[in-house]
């Protein structure tokens, strides 16, 4: 999309929120563009959905760093009962 035709598409819009999607660290940000004017209960809404957002990427990140953190422990665990027990029953 070139400049001009970004420039006209966002003419269109009224109202532009943005709203830091923050647990932690910054994951992002969610943004709104509307035609019409915003009442202050979508504004509201809108503030809620950023918070509740931040919130499910932080702990899919935790639950993903978990798994990785689990199957790196196991590995250990393994390698461990490879070198241990044969040196044990010889």
């Amino acid at each position: 999309m070139g400049l001009h035709a970004l420039h006209s598409w966002l003419r269109r819009f009224i109202e532009y929120f943005a709203v830091p999607l923050l647990k932690r660290h910054v994951k992002g940000v969610l943004e709104i563009f509307h035609r019409s004017a915003i009442n202050l209960t979508g504004v509201a809404g809108f503030l809620e959905a950023g918070v509740q957002s931040a919130i499910a990427i932080d702990n899919a990140q935790m639950f993903n760093e978990l798994e990785r953190s689990n199957t790196e422990l196991a590995l250990a665990y393994d390698t461990t009962l490879e070198v241990v027990v044969p040196s044990i029953t010889a």
